[in-house]
């Protein structure tokens, strides 16, 4: 539906977006078995977000953005409730639109967040807007989710409008104010209304509870956005227990990664960094701490408390701050300083006791069962401040357990009330014992005040490290086939898949096995835990004993609740414990995976979960380990990091698709001659992203098991565990696959993966993506070798396969490529 409508900051033909959450339809049960190599999955089950729905909250969803529980929605309808992308001419409103869209699985909620990209307008611009006015004025606060580090989103406007009739007027707000930061991280805001408000807005006559703009904007720039809804009160945690507290005044931020964590690199190191702050990187002119960092407060005269409240850890003016003037040689440039909320009249006649802090294990993901035994130790530096009177102060590392009123059951703490004015190290630990499962792990520092009297400390560099647990051991070498041999993904599947049932037929196997024999293939990757993989090794070694397989298992994601806290799934049990009968009972199996981009469905496969099929896998086989992912994991991308999974493995095991992620290159090659020398420029900077992608994980760097910062290529062999280019378009929503899915493009890319493989600086093997097409999985088709009768495509031109085609002269003669309009 087109609408016509004059907006407050540009005149424009407003188009509704056919992704409006009241015209999806029912997405139904996740099948997990589809995700057998799948290419751009949606994960098995939503995450967690920062703030999961419970009955009774107060909530009212805008209809879009957000896909969580309500308590009052205002759905979009497309008559008079819309969301509109503006657009810059009147006149010729499709080609003028000012970004596009698209849906991503990477996201804070439900099952994916809505990915803009900009087009080449003077300015950009979007939001819902509401024909006629609607009441806002029993909500307080607004949250919504951001992330980019694309440099059009550096600043932009969130604007609310209100008014009656025809006329309108609107109040903008910086985002940054409440924590955004253009570093490539979630950042969930939280925006008092009032801010608004004060500005002139009237919630009584909203006619856009949410729009965001900004002039200028490069093309192809991208932002996700998700998690968008209103309450009647502040996020408040409750999730029970205290934390930390500190020092005294100043300014500061939000935003921030922490360091660089982690360890590794030698197998089961015996330390693993878990988290790691020096502050340096966050915001000091924000309105949080950020990086995760949590304040509670307590207040009573005597216990029990009186009261709690606390969310994120603020910035001042009261409770927190970020500080540049505090540190010595070893602190610079920024410090914390936690201190007493003196803006709490109850200072007067109560204790106050403020905390700040971590948490690694939450209400929402308790410390599960693979965590017993393992040791965390909490190091960090600090220095007195201005603290007197009665006051107090602590630094701790302590469990809570939700299941009694969150009452602490284990702690270590250090008292930090005289410290001197000079930075002192300090460090505290604490084991986890079989009681503390389903507990709360909480780290910080805390001050006690009361009457207003000082209570300021000094913190910084602080690390928590992780000591114990299994995987143990040195690296187990990589197999010689992995530096001889030619690699290659086979699933057996011909029909309705793993999701239908379907048991591939002896024949069949041996059929495929023989065609890849014929074209040289001699390891081949396996994805599941399942009879299908013991028949695939059964039958390899009785017809082709000289094919050696890397065996997968496939894990599901876990649901919220007591499957994540324990790390309970029988599908999952069953996968490793069968992997792990198959590698000690076929010979043929020369490596093992556990997993198959898990980081897809962070969410619901928490890393302590990985951790422990990993280890389980690991400690019950010979062979080398690893866990295929993403390459976005292993290089540190995104907030998963794979610090704590890379002491429990033995070798990387990578996956790239530059024809998937072909909206961050440059694959029109616009600036070349359409033509043959524009197909060679496109195939030319896909082999380049690869690299590019294969160079980010080795670079990046984590603390081994004695401390030393090293990378992943110093330490670890780096597997390309899935690459490769589709031979026709199966997904219509892919730009790139309407010009560059093709026979050609698709033997291209082969052909320089195999140039690249095994030189100087590059991976040992590689898989390639895949085998034989798979009709089953719909718009993830396309990668075969063979199609779906085993017919051999292209990219295996002139080869020895029995009716191979013949190659083109020259060979990539024909090759698709974005065309001049």
């Amino acid at each position: 539906m087109l609408l016509k409508r004059k907006h407050v900051f540009w005149m424009g033909l407003l188009l509704t977006s056919s992704l409006a959450s009241g015209c999806t339809e029912d997405l139904g049960t996740p099948d997990y078995t589809s995700h057998v190599g799948l290419r751009d999955p949606v994960d098995p089950f939503p995450p967690v977000p920062p703030d999961p729905f419970r009955p009774g909250d107060e909530r009212l969803s805008v209809g879009y953005f957000y896909e969580g529980g309500w308590s009052v929605e205002i759905p979009i309808n497309g008559i008079n409730t819309n969301y509109f992308v503006f657009a810059a001419d009147d006149d010729n409103i499709v080609a003028t639109l000012t970004y596009s869209q698209d849906v991503s699985s990477d996201r804070l909620e439900g099952l994916e967040s809505v990915d803009i990209s900009l087009n080449d307008q003077p300015f950009w611009g979007g939001g819902i807007i509401w024909d006629d006015p609607i009441d806002l004025s029993e909500w307080t606060h607004m949250f919504v989710g951001f992330k980019s580090s694309d440099p059009s989103f550096e600043r932009f406007d969130l604007s609310l409008q209100w008014g009656e009739g025809e006329t309108a007027s609107a109040v903008g707000l910086d985002p940054a104010d409440y924590g955004y930061v253009n570093d490539g991280e979630w950042h969930f805001l939280q925006i008092p209304l009032r801010d608004a408000i004060d500005l002139g807005f009237d919630p009584k006559f909203t006619r856009a509870p949410f729009v965001i703009s900004a002039p200028g904007g490069r093309t192809g720039d991208t932002m996700l956005i998700d998690n968008l809804y209103f309450t009647k009160e502040p996020f408040i945690s409750n999730s029970g227990g205290t934390g930390g507290t500190s020092g005294t005044g100043g300014t500061g931020g939000t935003g921030g990664t922490g360091g660089t964590a982690g360890t590794g690199g030698t197998g089961g190191a015996p330390a693993v960094v878990v988290y790691e702050q020096d502050f340096n990187q966050l915001d000091i002119n924000g309105q949080f701490i950020g990086d995760g960092w949590k304040y509670f407060i307590n207040v009573s005269a005597t216990p029990p408390y009186g009261y709690n409240d606390g969310i994120f850890a603020p910035n001042g003016p009261q409770i927190s701050a970020l500080v540049d003037d505090q540190g010595g040689p070893d602190q610079e440039p920024q410090q914390l300083s936690v201190y007493s909320d003196y803006e709490n009249q109850d200072q007067a006649t109560s204790l106050i006791e403020t905390n700040v802090f971590q948490e690694p294990f939450d209400f929402d993901n308790r410390i599960p069962a693979s965590e017993v035994g393992n040791t965390y130790t909490l190091s960090f530096q600090a220095k007195g401040g201005n603290i007197a009177g009665s006051s107090t102060a602590n630094a701790f590392i302590k469990t809570l357990d939700p299941d009694a009123d969150f009452s602490e059951s284990a702690s270590d703490t250090v008292d930090t009330t005289n410290l001197p004015a000079t930075w002192g190290d300090f460090t505290l630990s604490i084991e986890i014992t079989s009681d503390l499962e389903g507990h709360l792990l909480q780290f910080g520092f805390q001050t006690n005040a009361t009457n207003f009297e000082p209570s300021g400390n000094f913190y910084d560099n602080v690390v928590l490290t992780k000591s114990g647990g299994g995987g143990g051991g040195e690296i187990r070498p990589l197999p010689e086939i992995y530096t001889t041999g030619n690699a290659i993904n086979y699933s057996a599947f011909r029909a309705g898949g793993p999701g239908a049932g379907e048991m591939p037929s002896d024949a069949d196997i041996r059929e495929d096995l023989g065609l890849l024999q014929t074209a040289g293939y001699n390891l081949l990757r396996l994805f599941g835990g399942d009879a299908v993989s013991e028949k695939i090794l059964q039958l390899a070694a009785a017809n082709y004993p000289e094919m050696q397989f890397q065996q997968g298992l496939f894990l599901e994601g876990l649901a919220p609740g007591p499957a994540q806290e324990n790390c309970e799934s029988e599908l999952n049990d069953d996968q490793v414990a069968t992997a792990i009968r198959l590698a000690n009972t076929y010979s043929n199996v020369v490596t093992v995976s556990v997993g198959n981009e898990t980081s897809f469905f962070a969410g619901f496969m928490p890393l302590s979960c990985l951790e422990g099929y990993i280890t389980e896998t690991r400690n019950n086989v010979t062979q080398p380990v690893t866990a295929d992912d993403d390459y976005t994991f292993y290089a540190g991308t995104f907030s998963r990091k794979p610090d704590t999974v890379l002491p429990l493995i033995d070798f990387v095991a990578i996956h790239m698709y530059p024809i998937t992620n072909y909206r961050q290159w440059d694959w029109k090659q616009e600036g070349v001659p359409s033509g043959p020398l524009r197909a060679e420029a496109m195939m030319n900077e896909a082999d380049a992203v690869a690299r590019a992608n294969y160079q980010a994980v080795y670079d990046y760097e984590y603390l081994d098991g004695s401390g030393t910062t090293v990378t992943i290529g110093e330490s670890f062999p780096i597997v390309v565990g899935e690459t490769g280019w589709k031979w026709r378009q199966t997904n219509l929503a892919q730009e790139i696959e309407t010009y560059a899915a093709d026979p050609v493009n698709a033997k291209w890319y082969y052909d320089l993966m195999l140039g690249w493989e095994r030189t100087p600086g590059g991976p040992p093997t590689i898989f390639i993506f895949n085998s034989f097409d798979e009709t089953w999985k719909a718009t993830d088709d396309g990668w075969g070798f063979w199609d779906e009768d085993r017919t051999p495509l292209y990219v295996l031109c002139d080869t020895s396969v029995p009716n191979a085609p013949t190659c083109n002269n020259p060979v990539y003669q024909g090759a698709g490529f974005f065309p001049d309009p």
